[in-house]
């Protein structure tokens, strides 16, 4: 105030301020003497030290002053696991030598800006210090600081103290309502009846919140360090605490240890496990409230909550490394016609639901080949069905190939017949397998011709400037009655029963087209485990994002297990460019 006045008064002014500060000081220097005489005679007086991490206030002391020694017990800092301070703020010799003891009043242990606990002893350079609550305690029961200390480092003192190993306690805030507090203006006009204060253990200090530092505590409350204090003499006395047990500790890490095994399986397969991490944690963060409110047990909420995210990102982003090796690994090949280049991706994958794979694809590179398959999922022999089909269609072409020079189409329908009669016959003399079906959806590349021969509700897509366009009809009871116009009331029912497939009769109605490719082109082939799962947006936007054949099958395969993964996912992409 009088430095402020200094600077800003004008030169006449000047001797006006300076006499007021010599003035004041003056009176500061007499207080501070009527104070140390006024001590002298008091016998149960114990004043503050403090203990700073702060290198401004550190003092060089060589050899410890009286006043410190008999106020300190000798120990080797490194051999005891309680707080080490860095620097000491000596109180003003005069006042340390009057008092009866000294107290510490370092208030370091603050988590998440709230105070949660104190400790009741700090090292400093070999010599351990009480707090100035351990002080007040140890003269209102008349004991003995060495007893209490040995009592403690020999864990004895939990009986008394219920404190944790590193010396703190843990402070019971709902005390504060029986702490008693009176002004200097109380004092001063003669309102305070000495009989209330007689034989109690009385602190002086700041508790405006303009002229002290207020500090969070429990249950949403800011109090000054003078109340704090009180609080940690009150909790000594009572011997009542925010108590913390020692098994705390393994009920914090068995939550956690479930909350990393729960996210590690949902890595791989999370369903239904999805949500409950979520309502472990809402779960923990009740049940850690309700003790620190109405029981006064302190379960740790932060650290298990933070590792637990902590861990669930570090699974995630494993994930995406596992997710792009993955990618990384799957089929890529490129075979060339007279003018183009096709460059090919492919995966397969279960799903979240069926408990096998009975899809099945083909890439075939000396005949531009390209095939998937989707055994009827129910029916036995599904998946043998599958890959019986995409191998004997395969083979037919190849086997056929120079007899049709340029009727492709019919190629590739003789090819399908073929194999569904192999897949019937193959059936109906296996009773184990009679019933057993496929779809089969292929595309048969020749020069920059595309023919696709299909049979069932797998799907042929071309994506060109950049629009998609569904090559293939389903073969389905919901598409035909849309066709003919009848009632789609069981809609979704209906569109996945089959009306044609491979291997349920000796004749069979194959569909054949042919188009042009051209360069930019992408053909993609799929099960209904794909495109059942993934809107038609989300191709497009996926095929826009990625130009790589591989990376486009993967990110497929990945949203349609995000979206549930319903049913088994197979894809092939095929990009076209020129072979320049």
């Amino acid at each position: 105030r009088y430095i402020d006045a200094f600077l800003n008064a004008s030169f006449a002014d000047t001797h006006k301020t300076l006499l007021s500060i010599l003035s004041e000081t003056e009176k500061r220097i007499d207080f501070d003497r009527l104070f140390v005489e006024n001590i002298s005679d008091t016998k149960n007086l114990i004043m503050p030290i403090d203990f700073t991490e702060d290198k401004r206030y550190q003092e060089n002391i060589s050899e410890m002053p009286d006043y410190l020694q008999k106020n300190s017990l000798a120990f080797k800092c490194k051999d005891l696991n309680i707080f080490e301070a860095n620097n000491l703020i000596s109180p003003i010799p005069a006042f340390a030598q009057k008092s009866f003891a000294l107290g510490h009043i370092y208030l370091g242990n603050i988590d998440n800006s709230i105070l949660r606990q104190q400790d009741l002893f700090i090292c400093y350079k070999d010599k351990v210090f009480p707090s100035l609550s351990m002080q007040s305690f140890i003269k209102y029961n008349n004991l003995s600081l060495e007893d209490v200390f040995n009592q403690f480092y020999n864990k004895s003192i939990f009986d008394l103290l219920q404190a944790n190993t590193t010396g703190r306690v843990y402070p019971n805030f709902n005390v504060i309502s029986n702490l008693k507090y009176f002004s200097f203006g109380d004092l001063l006009s003669g309102n305070i009846d000495s009989s209330k204060i007689k034989d109690k253990i009385v602190i002086v200090g700041l508790n405006s919140p303009r002229l002290s530092e207020q500090i969070k505590v429990s249950q949403g409350r800011e109090v000054s360090r003078m109340f704090i204090h009180g609080v940690i003499i009150q909790n000594l006395i009572d011997n009542v605490y925010l108590q913390r047990p020692s098994n705390f500790i393994f009920f914090e890490i068995a939550f956690l240890l479930m909350i990393i095994v729960i996210i590690f399986l949902g890595i791989f397969k999370w369903g239904k496990l999805k949500i409950l991490p979520f309502i472990l944690i809402i779960f923990w963060i009740v049940l850690s409230t309700y003790l620190f409110y109405y029981k006064n047990y302190l379960l740790q909420i932060t650290y298990p909550i933070i590792l637990s995210f902590l861990m669930f990102t570090i699974f995630k982003l494993r994930k995406r490394v596992y997710e792009k090796d993955d990618i990384q690994k799957m089929a890529k090949d490129i075979f060339t016609t007279n003018n183009l280049k096709v460059i090919i991706g492919a995966k397969s994958d279960i799903g979240r639901i069926r408990a096998k794979n009975e899809d099945s694809y083909s890439i075939d590179k000396s005949f531009g080949i390209l095939a998937v398959a989707d055994g009827v999922g129910g029916n036995v022999g599904g998946e043998i069905a599958s890959r019986m089909a995409i191998d004997k269609m395969r083979s037919y072409i190849k086997d056929n190939y120079s007899k049709f020079s340029s009727d492709y189409s019919q190629l590739m329908k003789n090819a399908i017949i073929f194999a569904n009669n192999y897949v019937y016959g193959f059936a109906m003399s296996n009773s184990e397998l009679k019933g057993m079906a496929t779809t089969l959806t292929a595309g048969f590349i020749v020069g920059s011709r595309l023919i696709i021969g299909h049979i069932g509700d797998s799907r042929a897509y071309l994506y060109r400037n950049e629009l998609l366009e569904q090559l293939t009809e389903d073969h389905t009871v919901a598409v035909e009655k849309s066709i003919r116009n009848l009632s789609t009331d069981d809609f979704e029912k209906m569109r996945h029963v089959l009306t044609r497939a491979i291997g349920i009769g000796e004749s069979l109605d194959v569909d054949t087209f042919e188009l042009n490719l051209v360069k930019g082109d992408i053909l993609l082939l799929c099960s209904d485990g794909l495109y059942t799962m993934i809107k038609e947006d989300d191709i497009i936007s996926t095929l826009k994002v990625y130009e790589d054949p591989e990376m486009v099958c993967g990110a497929l395969v990945n949203f349609a297990n995000k979206n549930g993964g319903k049913d088994n996912i197979t894809v092939i992409t095929a990009f076209i460019q020129s072979i320049h």
